[in-house]
């Protein structure tokens, strides 16, 4: 079972994914702009690119992704720091 940080803010939220995992899934060149990244991580805005990585996720693994993950979620009042970082776009 994998493990997974979800990032959120009153705004918004965001999953942390090893840069590696969205290149092994080949879709490390369709996350959008919104989403943030550092050297090894993305942190994959909740609306679009979450669920374009969940969908890729289930396809690879042939389950759900419930039934996979744990989600540990750290909620920020105000802004969550995941703002201040690099796009994605950006960071490529």
């Amino acid at each position: 079972m994998k493990t997974y940080t979800f990032f959120e803010d009153s705004g918004h939220g965001w999953l942390k994914v090893a840069k590696k995992e969205l290149r092994e899934l080949g879709i490390e060149s369709e996350v959008s702009g919104y989403s943030y990244a550092t050297k090894n991580f993305a942190y994959l805005e909740e609306d679009c690119d979450m669920t374009l990585f969940v969908k890729a996720f289930e396809a690879k693994t042939g389950t759900k992704w419930d039934s996979n993950v744990n989600m540990t979620v750290k909620y920020t009042d105000g802004q969550s720091g995941v703002r201040r970082m690099r796009s994605y776009e950006g960071a490529l």
